[in-house]
């Protein structure tokens, strides 16, 4: 029995709020392998499809290993809960900083233009 999650636009709110947190780090990493270790003990590494400001996250090209040092598992996708990650293993070579920066710049592009697109006209 599969679930399958589609990746869909963020809210206004949405966007503020990944900008106010470490979310939107996980979102300039979009694109990038990372390993992920998540709450119950369990690895996972994959390339980072899409991330949302909850931190949920989509990868492809998954390889994830049960706690306990059971065999990985190959998957062509995976949905994983923000809640359910507990650390993210940045790659060496991103400057955290210029990644950050970056994000939140496109973040705010994004949010500007989502509040010009949908802005209420007043009747003066």
């Amino acid at each position: 029995n599969t679930t399958q999650h589609t990746t869909r636009m963020a809210s206004y709110r949405e966007l503020l709020d990944g900008e106010r947190s470490l979310a939107c780090l996980l979102q300039a990493l979009e694109g990038r392998v990372l390993v992920l270790e998540l709450r119950g003990g369990g690895v996972v590494q994959g390339c980072l499809e899409a991330v949302d400001g909850a931190m949920n996250s989509q990868l492809r090209d998954v390889s994830f290993t049960p706690a306990k040092g059971a065999v990985a598992q190959r998957m062509d996708t995976m949905y994983i809960l923000g809640r359910c990650i507990r650390y993210a293993m940045i790659p060496e070579d991103v400057n955290v900083h210029q990644a950050i920066v970056g994000r939140m710049e496109k973040t705010r592009q994004g949010a500007n233009s989502y509040k010009r697109k949908f802005k209420k006209s007043s009747f003066d």
